[in-house]
Formats: structure tokens, sequence, C-alpha cells
């Protein structure tokens, strides 16, 4: 770590639990963030101040201008272009020392197994069942750990999955729900407020995995119920 580096995380290397020796370790982590949204957005601006080596992140879309109430990392100007090319340029500018990687593609079971076979850890912050369950079982079959996040209105789901062979998504949600048991964010409506609390918990799970301290954390689902100040945690 050179003297600008070491500046950069002086903050967060002062902390008795990181130190010298665990921020080696994030230093030398690679993550990938599926989707660069909502939960994308806040945490690719997290894990990049964390200091992971090299994030990827991969996303299809453009920005929307709804969107931009809960994507801190676009502006107005930015509607049209792509988000994967987008966060990589603003991440890239927050944190010099870490590399991203951009891939601007469309996850389906043709590109799954190779794009995350990349990595050590994944982040999944998509927005459908379809994917969300087809990454679950890649990292399952890749035996890689999988941070998932989920929303719905003021509601956040965060679970730390498939660790070191723990438990996965199929162990407590066996089959996707019915499309009218889980309406979208386009439907349903979301609020900022839930989805950068949902990627505050994502980023601490991802911490927690790097440095090896998941024991209170595997197999357990974290469920925030924002607007009434509650929190649930479920072993399963």
């Amino acid at each position: 770590m050179n003297t600008e580096e070491f500046k950069y995380y002086q903050r967060q290397i002062i902390i008795e639990e990181i130190g010298f020796l665990n921020q080696e370790k994030i230093n030398k982590t690679s993550l990938l963030i599926i989707g660069a949204g909502g939960l994308g957005c806040p945490l690719l601006q997290m894990c990049s101040g964390i200091g992971m080596e090299r994030i990827g992140i991969a996303d299809f879309d453009t920005v929307s201008i709804h969107n931009l109430h809960r994507q801190y990392l676009y502006n107005y100007n930015d509607i049209n272009q792509s988000k994967a090319a987008l966060a990589k340029e603003k991440i890239s500018n927050r944190n010099p020392f870490i590399q991203l990687i951009e891939h601007n593609v469309l996850l389906d079971e043709t590109n799954a197994e190779e794009l995350m076979t990349q990595y050590d850890i994944i982040a999944d912050g998509t927005d459908n069942f379809n994917t969300r369950y087809l990454v679950n079982d890649v990292c399952v079959s890749l035996k890689k750990p999988l941070v998932f996040g989920s929303i719905f209105k003021w509601t956040s789901q965060t679970a730390l999955l498939n660790y070191n062979g723990s438990k996965n998504l199929r162990d407590i949600f066996p089959e996707p729900p019915l499309p009218e048991e889980a309406p979208s964010c386009a439907e349903a409506g979301i609020v900022n407020t839930v989805t950068t609390h949902c990627a505050s918990l994502m980023a601490q799970l991802i911490l927690m995995a790097i440095l090896g301290k998941t024991d209170k954390w595997v197999n357990k689902l974290i469920i925030s119920d924002i607007w009434n100040f509650k929190q649930h945690i479920i072993q399963f």
C-alpha cells in the first residue's frame, strides 16, 4: 500500500477490527455486483470505499428519469446512457486505487457462470426473481458466497447465502413467487431510504464475509421494516 492509498483508507484501518492485515484481505478480494440500480448504486459507493481490489458491475440497462430519486450515481444528464458504463466512470473518480470492470450484459443462463466465476463474492441487487434464482443456483454450483438483498415498499430482506456451504436462497424460498404475489418497484413503488438501508446491510455482510466474521450471520434472513422501525432476524 503506497502513501496515497494509506491516506485513503486510514480512517478505516485504525478501527481495531480491521487494521492493516484485514485491510490487505479486503484489498485482495474481488466482488461482482449484479444490478447498478437502487441497491447497486449505494452498494458500489460503499464497497469501493471499503477497498475491494476488483469490482465488476453487471447491468444491461440505461438510466431513466424515474431511476434518479434512488440511484444516486446518476444525474439528469445521464438519462438514456448505460448504467454500467456510468457507474464505472463515477466510481473510478471516487477511488482510483481499485479496478472496476464494466459488464454491459443481460445476465442469463448462457453467460452467468462464465461471468460469476471471475469473482470471489457475488452481490445480487437485481429486481426480478428469475435472475435472483439463476444467480443463487450458479453460486451454489460454483461454491461462491452470495449476498442477497431485496426490497418491497418499506421493507427489505438481506442475507449472506452459500457461505462455505451454508444455506442458500432455495432453502428458505424453494421456488420463486408468482408474478401477482411480487409486484415490481414500478408497480408497488419504492423509497430511497429503503434501498439505502438494504444496501448498507449488504455491504456490511460483504465485509464480514471477507473478514471471516460470519458466525452470527449465516443461515439468517434480516427483515427490516423501515416505516415501523422494526427488524426481525429469522434463522433458517
